[in-house]
């Protein structure tokens, strides 16, 4: 005879911070996730911690009515704008369930997505933490949102078995494992800090990948914010992998990125040379024949997609352009980072 199912009590951690575009949309979400992992009896005791980072929009009045006329409890914490992870501290606090879960402001999940984490984290008790997945389609999408959002679901599509990163998209996290980790690392203001430090705390095969638990992320990202996001990564690439990794290629990731950064940092020295030496001139035909090897894959991941509006062969040629100017991004934060500190924090010991 299988053992009865026990309810677990969750505490629901959202940070917001002038989110008055998303935030109906995520509560809504929200709640329907809850109240269908409720009736599954999946879970008995929620309580939601809505923490307001110093916004300055109207999202703190809806939030205000929101905890007011919840079916489930519901309590608004506000402070001075510190970041991210000083808000899920604030919010993971007063709380005392087992389980948390975290969830952006910007994401609404689909109904059955706590359900189906819920569910994995029974099939995996050993486990600390559990990812949502976003869908591939954000409604009303950019191209550049699009591919911002396909590039990410390929990544995890190619390597979710092996990314030890919990994404506070949409996460399901043990208490334990939050206390593990001292609460979030608040002294970087980063909205990496927080991927990065559950990368050096938590050890290997304990984030599983929930591909059922489906969200929509309504972040609308433009070329300039892909850029910058881009350069950040590559700023904070060196605090975010530890000397194991170095050595251990069973937590090393896709190659996709950094074939981009070389090809990337190597182009000013590949345009120039055939100026200098024309019968050179092919030096560029080898040039790209890399960035188009590994891409290849995400275009081709592209085209299995529903989404018709952008599966043009324009946009599918645009995919190496964007890859290209991504990978250069992503090589400027990462000189940036070796001019600005040379040798402190290069890697982490963990």
């Amino acid at each position: 005879m299988h053992s009865p199912v026990v309810p677990i009590s969750i505490d629901v951690v959202l940070p917001s911070h002038n989110s008055q575009e998303t935030i109906e949309q995520c509560l809504h979400g929200l709640t329907s996730a809850i109240d269908h992992s409720i009736n599954e009896k999946l879970c008995d005791e929620i309580h939601i911690y809505i923490v307001d980072d110093g916004s300055i929009d109207s999202s703190t009045d809806f939030i205000e009515t929101f905890t007011k006329t919840s079916k489930h409890p519901a309590t608004l914490i506000k402070q001075t704008q510190q970041g991210p992870s000083a808000a899920r501290n604030a919010g993971t606090q007063p709380g005392t369930a087992p389980w948390i879960l975290y969830i952006d402001s910007d994401v609404e999940p689909h109904e059955q997505a706590m359900s189906n984490l819920l569910k994995l984290q029974r099939q995996h008790p050993e486990c600390r933490a559990f990812n949502g997945h976003p869908q591939h389609h954000v409604p009303m999408g950019s191209w550049t949102t699009q591919y911002t959002n396909f590039s990410l679901c390929y990544q995890l599509v190619q390597h979710g078995t092996r990314v030890n990163t919990a994404f506070t998209s949409l996460c399901l996290m043990s208490r334990q494992g939050w206390s593990e980790m001292g609460g979030w690392d608040h002294s970087r203001r980063s909205r990496y800090s927080d991927d990065i430090q559950s990368r050096w705390y938590f050890p290997p095969k304990s984030i599983a990948q929930c591909f059922q638990g489906l969200f929509v992320h309504h972040k609308h990202v433009g070329l300039f914010g892909l850029l910058k996001h881009r350069f950040n990564l590559g700023f904070h690439f060196r605090s975010s992998i530890s000397k194991n990794t170095l050595v251990n290629s069973t937590v090393t990731l896709h190659w996709r990125y950094p074939v981009n950064v070389i090809c990337a940092l190597l182009c000013p020295l590949i345009v120039v040379v055939p100026i200098v030496y024309p019968y050179l001139w092919s030096i560029h035909l080898l040039w790209s024949i890399p960035i188009v090897i590994v891409n290849l894959p995400l275009v081709r991941f592209i085209q299995t997609s529903n989404d018709h509006r952008f599966n043009t062969p324009f946009h599918l040629l645009s995919v190496f352009g964007l890859s290209y100017c991504e990978g250069f991004a992503m090589g400027l934060g990462l000189l940036y980072s070796l001019c600005k500190r040379p040798f402190d924090g290069r890697f982490h010991d963990n």
